[in-house]
């Protein structure tokens, strides 16, 4: 990114270099359209207007609750000095193994169909041998699937660019236990809000 900024500006192109700057900071993943930044406030009273609901749980935390791809889901804005860097959902009710492990690669499908996505070099599917309860009780193995959102086409007065892809729109889902079995638990992340250990 520097490198193109850099060598456009050579060419005397500085307001071209400000513009395709400005395009990448804020080209950002988004979650139902909703952009994951802002305050946490800014990106809960979104989510809600989106039809979703505040519930509190057995052991009082509150979450946003609703439906999101077929499933209850909740819903918690994360935050990094009050700036949104991730939404975290969570399916509310628990498969057995072959159950998740259908939802999963079903998942992966869907994301690999979805236009918005990347398409992914490897398959992220999970393959009938995989035995999903000894892979994370005993081997301690985390059952992920990663995608990056699309990013948006730089154009300027000279250059338009299409398909760059940095990255920083990270969107993946794992495997994780629940009471009576497992869930999907989904995360869509804005790596420029991120903590980089700037507190350490």
């Amino acid at each position: 990114m520097v490198c193109l900024v850099m060598s456009l500006s050579m060419y005397g192109q500085d307001n071209d270099s400000v513009r395709i700057f400005n395009t990448i900071q804020n080209d950002i993943t988004t979650f139902l359209g909703i952009p994951v930044t802002g305050t946490k406030s800014e990106v809960e009273s979104k989510i809600l207007a989106k039809g979703y609901e505040w519930r509190q749980d057995r052991s009082g935390t509150k979450c946003l609750y609703g439906q999101f791809n077929g499933h209850d889901v909740a819903i918690v804005v994360v935050t990094n000095h009050d700036k949104v860097y991730r939404i975290y959902i969570q399916y509310m009710n628990a498969m057995d193994e072959g159950d998740i492990k259908r939802e999963f690669n079903h998942l992966v499908a869907q994301f690999e169909d979805n236009e918005r996505y990347e398409k992914p070099e490897t398959d992220q599917r999970l393959g009938d041998n995989v035995d999903i309860s000894y892979e994370m009780r005993y081997e301690h193995k985390r059952l992920v699937a990663e995608f990056y959102q699309k990013n948006k086409p730089i154009e300027t007065s000279n250059i338009k660019i299409n398909g760059m892809c940095y990255y920083n729109k990270k969107v993946w889902f794992m495997i994780s236990e629940a009471t009576g079995g497992y869930c999907i638990a989904m995360y869509y992340d804005n790596l420029w809000n991120m903590p980089n250990g700037e507190d350490l």
